[in-house]
């Protein structure tokens, strides 16, 4: 993310980007993938990218992000086909959060659900899906 893109957040919002809502979301990738981010995060030292964004360094099986976007699944089917990937967490949350669940793996929405630290249950994949399509 660039910092016009966040100064320019911080305007619309009169809060710092850490404080603005948006949602949380944690990809999986069975086969690991190369994938394209508005973030640098993941593009590594010398980072590729194109007028979508960066690309990551090398295929990852994990993905965090954030977005304010409505309807979250447009923004996350910008990371791949559908078929490539499982949202394996989607919540509520703010930049902070996103960096918390990138540096340790977990939140503190996902440390107080039961099961966290395990991969989600088909019932609550199947909420997280409901969730992205009722959005719109």
């Amino acid at each position: 993310m660039t910092s016009q893109w966040a100064s320019d957040l911080e305007v619309k919002h009169g809060v710092p980007l850490n404080q603005i809502a948006g949602k949380v979301y944690a990809l999986h990738y069975e086969v690991p993938q190369v994938v394209k981010s508005v973030s640098n995060d993941y593009a590594g030292p010398a980072p590729q990218s194109d007028a979508d964004g960066y690309l990551s360094a090398r295929p990852i099986r994990h993905y965090v992000g954030w977005t304010q976007q409505v309807k979250p699944s447009k923004r996350i089917s910008r990371h791949g086909l559908a078929a490539n990937r499982e949202v394996v967490y989607l919540e509520p949350g703010t930049t902070r959060d996103e960096q918390m669940l990138k540096l340790t793996g977990s939140s503190l929405a996902m440390s107080t659900m039961p099961g966290s630290g395990r991969r989600r249950s088909r019932a609550k994949a199947a909420r997280i899906r409901s969730q992205m399509t009722t959005a719109t």
